[in-house]
Order: structure tokens, then C-alpha cells, then sequence
């Protein structure tokens, strides 16, 4: 009779921990699966895969008249774009319960580009770890993706933080008179 109570004990266990697992890991995966397979869809169909690194707006001072420098341009040949696929790995996607609290300013992207002209954009914010695809939302990066991305990146020859997007602060005037001086 003890031997039937704990083998129910142990089913009971068993079935809420399958639940459990479920609920934490099941949503995150499937997001992250979506967005891996919409990415490798898009580069699938893809004529041609250029990586862009550039300025953006806020990484200086506010300008009304932004223009965009560009700082290096990569179209992907067939190596760098298997390369590019193994920078989004099966990871957990956990963009819907958890929110952007940086300012996007992405100095990346990646546009793919159909061979009917049609271009999918892939926006990279190293800075805040979030991405955004054709101007939609900006979300988290999955799990590993930041990681596998500036790899990526940097074997372009690119920087995951271009200095020139870092210092672009003016310099100040030197301060008038001697330190002690009269």
C-alpha cells in the first residue's frame, strides 16, 4: 500500500515538474526559434547580405540634419554568410517579459537583400544588447546572441563599439590663465 502512495507522490511530482519546465522554458524557446528561423529565412532568400557599420543619431550631439557615416560596409561572400547563420543559435528568447530600459542606438545592421530589390534590416545596438528588425520594435537580444553577434562582427574587421561613434564629444576650450598664477 506505502509502495502505491509513493509511486502516486512521485507521478504527482513528476507531472508538476513537466509543467514547470514547460511554463519557464517552452514560450522562451519558441520565441527565439521564431526569430532564428525568420532570420535564416531572410538570409536564405537573400541575393545579397551586406553588414553595415555606421553612425546613428544619438551618438552625438541631437542634430535635425543627421546625416549617417558610414565606417565600413561588407557585402557577405558564401563563408561569411554561413558565418552569419551560426550567429543566431538556438537560444532563449525572453523579449516579451522582459522591457528595454537603454536607448537604441544601433552603429550595426545587416540588410538582406532579395534579388526582386525587396531589403529586410537587421538593427544591432551593442550598447544596450537589442535588436530590431525593419523598423518594428526593438527587443533584447536572445540568450548568446551579443556574444556571437560582435564575434561576428569582428571578424569583419568591424568594431561592436566604433571609436568614432564613442568620442564624438567636441573638445572644450583650455581654461584661460596658469594654474597658480596670481
Amino acid at each position: 500500500m506505502k509502495y502505491k502512495y509513493l509511486l502516486l507522490l512521485r507521478g504527482g511530482l513528476a507531472s508538476v515538474l513537466v509543467v514547470f519546465l514547460v511554463l519557464v522554458f517552452y514560450r522562451p524557446f519558441t520565441h527565439g526559434w521564431a526569430l532564428r528561423r525568420a532570420l535564416l529565412e531572410a538570409a536564405a532568400d537573400a541575393a545579397t547580405i551586406r553588414v553595415v557599420e555606421h553612425t546613428d543619431r544619438f551618438d552625438g550631439k541631437l542634430d535635425e540634419e543627421y546625416k549617417e557615416k558610414i565606417y565600413r560596409s561588407v557585402i557577405l561572400s558564401a563563408n561569411q554568410m554561413s558565418r552569419l547563420r551560426k550567429a543566431f543559435p538556438i537560444s532563449f528568447d525572453y523579449s516579451y517579459s522582459i522591457g528595454v530600459k537603454f536607448i537604441f542606438s544601433p552603429n550595426h545592421r545587416i540588410e538582406f537583400v532579395r534579388s526582386d530589390g525587396k531589403v529586410s534590416v537587421l538593427d544591432i545596438c551593442f550598447k544596450s544588447n537589442e535588436i530590431r528588425i525593419d523598423d518594428g520594435a526593438k527587443r533584447i537580444m536572445p540568450v548568446g546572441w551579443a556574444s556571437s553577434l560582435r564575434s561576428f562582427i569582428i571578424t569583419l574587421g568591424m568594431s561592436p563599439a566604433p571609436i568614432e561613434a564613442i568620442n564624438v564629444v567636441e573638445p572644450t576650450s583650455a581654461p584661460t590663465g596658469a594654474r597658480g598664477s596670481p
